[in-house]
């Protein structure tokens, strides 16, 4: 079977039936087989044997029942065809080469929206990065400006961490804006410093350069803590961390 033919081909039974209604079953098999070998081959061969054989019919039988079964074949300058079916043959081809065609055509145009989705990916990517660097190369050059809490909830985002916005505008606001005893320089990299501990298990620096002191630690997490209860009052978080600082001294 040549590799561009189907490996099947469609079936009418109805008219099958109709037209075979007047064959015996010697010659309804030896037709079905003969179309199987055309849909594989294009044509049956002209020699009497090879067609016995391939019905698998003795050379009396044939004789027979070619006679009858041989009404439904063409005689061409290959072999012998059935029309009917060589006409199902070149519809399945053409509709299989339409199909080819479409896949081709829809995988060339996801790849070209692909490419052009990465593109605006990577150039949003890079307006976001490039904004976030002028920022902070202001703050970098003295001129700290406190966020917003929407200032922060949109870095936040950004990056995808857990840090309450309300929570860190409203812990540094109550400390002037210090980080220890100095002036914040860069509000991002003290929310990315809220990440790292956020991320450690316990309250003590983690060791990688964070610059919040174990007491400011324990008052950002009072304040997470506050703020998932909605807890807003600032004299009840002040009551709370006094409580706390109460306990860690007990126990230290």
């Amino acid at each position: 079977m040549s590799r561009r033919t189907p490996p099947s081909f469609d079936f009418f039974p109805d008219d099958f039936i109709g037209g075979t209604s007047h064959m015996r079953p010697l010659e309804v098999g030896s037709y079905i087989r003969w179309l199987c070998f055309q849909w594989g081959h294009d044509f049956l061969p002209k020699d009497p044997q090879r067609l016995a054989i391939i019905a698998h019919l003795t050379d009396d039988e044939f004789a027979s029942v070619w006679q009858i079964v041989g009404e439904k074949f063409t005689e061409t300058e290959d072999g012998f065809v059935n029309e009917r079916l060589q006409t199902v043959k070149g519809e399945q081809l053409a509709r299989r080469a339409a199909r080819v065609e479409a896949g081709r055509k829809g995988g060339l145009s996801n790849a070209k929206a692909m490419l052009k989705q990465k593109g605006k990916q990577k150039h949003s990517k890079g307006k976001v990065e490039g904004g976030r660097r002028k920022e902070e190369g202001k703050e970098r050059n003295g001129h700290f400006a406190p966020p917003s809490v929407d200032d922060v909830r949109q870095y936040c985002q950004s990056r995808k961490n857990r840090v309450d916005p309300q929570v860190f505008v409203d812990f540094y606001l109550s400390k002037g804006w210090l980080v220890g005893r100095q002036k914040m320089a860069n509000w991002r990299a003290c929310v990315r410093t809220w990440e790292r501990n956020q991320m450690d298990s316990t309250d003590q620096p983690s060791g990688r350069g964070d610059t919040m002191t174990a007491s400011d630690t324990l008052d950002m997490r009072i304040r997470t803590e506050c703020a998932k209860q909605g807890i807003r009052d600032e004299s009840q978080i002040q009551a709370l961390l006094a409580k706390q600082r109460a306990i860690d001294s007990a126990q230290g």
